[in-house]
């Protein structure tokens, strides 16, 4: 939980920076994922009330969602 917690202040201080170098997510999309091991593929967690912070959650179903994002340039 503690480690979970200080991704998320980091990741809010990269946001942040990003923000004021007039990058934010009204005109870029930003995704994260692993490269390997689980991956989520959608379901509800339990247990119930889990908050992945506090409480953490597991998942049932995983999986991969695959999706190819094509860009403007160079496809």
């Amino acid at each position: 939980m503690a480690a979970l917690k200080a991704y998320d202040t980091a990741f809010g201080k990269f946001f942040k920076r990003l923000e004021t170098d007039g990058i934010n997510k009204s005109q870029h999309l930003f995704m994260f994922t692993s490269d390997e091991g689980d991956h989520f593929a959608g379901g509800e967690p339990s247990p119930a009330g889990c908050n992945g912070v506090t409480i953490a959650c597991t998942y049932s179903k995983i999986g991969e969602v695959k999706r190819q994002l094509r860009g403007t340039a160079g496809d």
